[in-house]
């Protein structure tokens, strides 16, 4: 605990001497320590600029640059002159180890550099006759003492120890350094007679960390980390146009839950960094709760913003202001990850608009990137990322195993095939691969990718469900099996037309993945809710357009998945039932010509039940008749021999 002292007016004639003493004392040991190193004395030099006259009076001889005969001898010189004397004979005496004595001065024959102007001037006083007691009594009315302080060496630990809590070796003497410079800089630009007050600490503290490097829950990109950088090229040529244009600095990246959008703009920060100023802040989006998670420790953990007052947490708005107004002076970059959407309708729900910054002129905002499920985000531009290309796949899965003689080739592409390219999937897969792997070691056993294969197509959603090893490096905690289901719980709660968006996500389950027609689904009754529920399907990535608007995809483990869903559910064989009700009636028209694929496909899902094969035993025969319409005999003759 530090206590603060100051002296009554009493101490004014004790102190006088000794303060007098120091002063003679500081002009002897300068005075002696100039002689010794041979250096030229400067008149205009404290603290020869108010003593020099004096000294030429009668210390030093200016003309013959040598001391003056009566200061050696001790003879005819004043009192305060003769208390000179003796400092500046013990000062000689210990500054050269006892090699020069006063008394041997004049023998020496040392000649003394003195500048131009030495002696020169009207003033001759001695220190004390410059010093009254009104001089030191104001000395002390404006002199308090801090006891119970560390000294200078364990203050510097003291800040270095706390300043490395929060940066790593570099950076916190970097940081350490700077804060001394501007501390050194604030003395020399205030009164002597203020104290360091705790606001004024933290101010110096900010604006020493100014420029400084602020990295808040950002991890490394994977080290499988492959291909995509085309698109991350895109994404910097994006950003770096609307800053150039003072438009939005802000950009979407979208697409299907494990598709990678994360992971993606983790490489771009690595390769990127440097041109935010080494600022990156990583925001979890998921939720309302997580999205002032994220700022209130950024504030209090990160930056040193208060947020609690009087045992309560400050508003909100107040914190996310000063958070960006930290970031205002230099560049900076926020990610919002996994957010929802844009617009808040209820006060806590988990639009991010109100945790966004606002657009001023006079504020330089951050760049922002946005990843999401959600495709609609307005005016702002978005990216939609998918699946790996064949290249990459292949190129991912022998990087993430080891695999350097370009061996297993079948087996990647088989592999690849089953997956469809699914970044997440195909993270799984090698986590399995080399978990099995690792406890076979002990039975000299290996678990290959044809072992994955076959154990696949036994336990399909056992390995979609894979959760990864603690040791991974892999950062997303969700599965295969669970991202998506995230997006379609999110569908089921649209009052307006989320029942409908499920029905048909659930028909496509059994189609065929891709040039699916819109048109097939216009029985629905509602044909603007039948749109709005295709748009919502496709806002949340599950389904994606073709190059023809009235066409659409959807992923084939995104169909794996509803279709586990549906079979656990009880609620295949129904939907099964639905499906081909609405292709038989179109299967013939030439407008549908992509639905005969749709129709083989999902008659191999419902030839497992009896009852539907009875249902619609003509099925087979339209199917084997459109194939032959559009000359696809092979195929015709394969499907009809299968019946």
């Amino acid at each position: 605990m530090s206590t603060r002292y100051r002296f009554n007016k009493n101490v004014c004639d004790l102190l006088k001497p000794k303060i007098l003493n120091y002063n003679l004392t500081k002009l002897a040991r300068k005075l002696a320590e100039f002689i010794l190193k041979k250096n030229c004395i400067p008149h205009f030099q404290h603290p020869f600029e108010l003593y020099h006259t004096a000294l030429a009076e009668e210390v030093i001889d200016v003309k013959t640059k040598k001391f003056h005969e009566k200061f050696i001898k001790n003879e005819n010189i004043s009192e305060d002159a003769q208390k000179f004397r003796k400092a500046f004979r013990d000062e000689m005496n210990k500054q050269s180890h006892g090699k020069f004595k006063l008394e041997n001065m004049d023998n020496l024959q040392i000649t003394l550099e003195l500048s131009r102007n030495f002696g020169q001037g009207e003033h001759k006083d001695w220190p004390s006759n410059t010093i009254t007691d009104d001089d030191i009594q104001d000395f002390l009315d404006h002199l308090v003492l801090a006891v119970n302080q560390p000294n200078e060496d364990e203050l510097g630990k003291l800040i270095e120890k706390e300043i490395g809590k929060e940066f790593d070796a570099i950076k916190s003497e970097t940081l350490f350094n700077k804060l001394f410079m501007t501390m050194l800089t604030w003395i020399q630009d205030r009164d002597r007679s203020e104290f360091f007050s705790y606001e004024e600490g933290k101010q110096l503290l900010e604006e020493a960390t100014r420029g400084f490097p602020v990295w808040f829950d950002v991890s490394p990109p994977a080290e499988n980390f492959i291909g995509r950088l085309n698109i991350i090229e895109k994404l910097h040529q994006i950003l770096l146009e609307a800053g150039s244009r003072a438009i939005s600095q802000r950009i979407c990246i979208s697409g299907l839950g494990g598709i990678g959008k994360s992971e993606l703009v983790r490489k771009y920060i690595h390769t990127y960094r440097a041109s935010f100023d080494e600022k990156i802040v990583w925001i979890n989006a998921e939720s309302y709760k997580t999205l002032v998670e994220s700022f209130c420790r950024l504030a209090q953990d990160k930056l040193r913003i208060p947020i609690i007052k009087d045992d309560k947490r400050i508003n909100m708005k107040s914190i996310i202001e000063k958070v960006y107004n930290y970031f205002s002076d230099g560049k900076s970059l926020f990610i919002f990850d996994n957010a929802m959407k844009l617009r808040s309708q209820e006060e806590d729900d988990e639009g991010i608009d109100k945790f966004l910054p606002s657009s001023s002129p006079h504020v330089k905002n951050p760049y922002i990137i946005i990843t999401s499920r959600n495709q609609r985000w307005g005016d702002l531009k978005t990216i939609v990322l998918e699946s790996f290309t064949l290249e990459e796949a292949a190129e991912f899965i022998e990087k993430a195993l080891n695999i350097k003689d370009g061996s297993q080739v079948t087996e990647i592409q088989d592999l690849n095939k089953k997956l469809q390219y699914f970044p997440l999937a195909l993270q799984q897969a090698v986590a399995y691969i080399k978990e099995r792997n690792r406890v076979l070691k002990n039975f000299d056993s290996v678990f290959t990718i044809n072992n994955y294969l076959l154990e696949y197509d036994e336990k399909t959603k056992k390995l979609l469900n894979f959760k990864f090893p603690e040791d991974s490096d892999n950062k997303y905690t969700k599965t295969t099996y669970t991202t998506w289901k995230v997006s379609t719980d999110i569908i089921k709660t649209n009052k307006k037309c989320g029942f409908k968006a499920m029905q048909i996500l659930n028909m496509i389950a059994y189609t065929a993945s891709s040039n699916i027609s819109v048109k097939i689904f216009l029985k629905f009754k509602n044909r603007e809710t039948l749109e709005e529920a295709i748009q919502l399907l496709k806002q949340y990535s599950l389904i994606n357009s073709e190059e023809r608007e009235t066409l659409v995809r959807v992923h084939e483990l995104v169909q794996q998945v509803i279709r586990i869903d549906l079979k656990e559910a009880k609620r295949e064989k129904d939907v099964i039932k639905k499906t081909l009700g609405l292709l038989s009636n179109t299967l013939l028209q030439n407008s549908f010509r992509y639905n005969v694929d749709h129709a083989l496909s999902v008659w191999n899902y419902a030839s497992k039940y009896e009852e539907l094969v009875r249902k619609f035993s003509r099925v087979p025969a339209v199917i084997v008749k459109k194939l032959s319409i559009l000359l696809r005999y092979q195929n015709a003759c394969t499907f009809g021999k299968m019946q």
